[in-house]
């Protein structure tokens, strides 16, 4: 393992990214997974997700047609891997403009330890993240979630997206409750590290936390061990529905975006 990633496919990840970097002509600054994998809770049909950060030369950033500043599906299509893996890419204007604007995506991202490739450096010493944006967001992205996937669904519904998606509104709203407690902008990431934050805590009994851990063994599996009972469903369902209109509603006032020439100055001095 290097990193947490199977050594195999972190070299083949390698191998791929400069072909990428040769083929769209940029320079990779940094290449993390992302999704399950990284959220702590895969299972055997879990696909890597790799996120890069890359800069063009600079005579694009001096033209008048700029470029797209992400490279997708739309440029790289459906090209076969040896792997189950998903590529894209943000340009470092991009990201600055998303770190500006705090996006808990980008944050997770800068928190990831299954890194491919560089560092989070060039973002060192950035203003903070606004506590009050990220929780709108990670509320946002529960109650999303839970309406589309959850909402309605059988309590007996062990199927693999339905227990998916209580995964990620478990994960969510702990993260929310992280930031809002503790102002928290590096809260972990890792499904395992943010329930070991919670077994000294009096927010969450012992026997929910056992629930959750069932739940996220039992979605590891692949769905497949008996862990997971309709009661425990039962449970995780009230209690990631009294947290929906908590974590969705914006509570006091974001700040206002940081002095845009912070950013215009990292950029210049990124792309020197």
């Amino acid at each position: 393992m290097i990193n947490g990633i199977d050594k195999d496919v972190y070299h083949y990840v390698n191998q791929e990214l400069n072909k990428i970097e040769k083929e769209f002509d940029i320079h990779i600054l940094y290449a993390v997974e992302s999704g399950s994998r990284s959220w702590g809770f895969a299972n055997e049909n879990s696909d890597y997700d790799v996120r890069f950060y890359y800069i063009r030369p600079l005579y694009d950033y001096l033209s008048i047609d700029r470029k797209r500043d992400v490279i997708d599906i739309n440029d790289l299509g459906h090209r076969k891997y040896e792997y189950d893996l998903d590529f894209s890419g943000w340009d470092i204007t991009k990201v600055l403009q998303l770190h500006r604007q705090s996006n808990p995506n980008l944050r997770e991202h800068m928190l990831d330890d299954m890194v491919y490739r560089g560092n989070c450096d060039f973002l060192k010493d950035l203003p903070d993240f606004d506590i009050i944006t990220l929780k709108h967001a990670y509320g946002s992205m529960t109650y999303n979630n839970y309406m589309r996937y959850i909402n309605g669904a059988r309590t007996d519904d062990f199927s693999p997206r339905v227990v998916k998606t209580y995964c990620y509104c478990i994960r969510q709203i702990l993260a929310w409750i992280l930031i809002d407690k503790y102002n928290d902008v590096n809260a972990p990431i890792n499904i395992d590290i943010i329930l070991d934050r919670f077994k000294d805590e009096d927010i969450i009994g012992n026997g929910l936390l056992q629930d959750m851990r069932d739940l996220v063994d039992f979605y590891r599996s692949g769905c497949k061990s008996n862990k997971l009972s309709e009661e425990k469903i039962l449970r995780l369902s009230k209690w990631i529905h009294t947290y929906l209109e908590v974590t969705k509603t914006a509570q006091g006032d974001k700040k206002e975006l940081p002095n845009i020439e912070i950013y215009n100055t990292r950029f210049r001095e990124i792309i020197n």
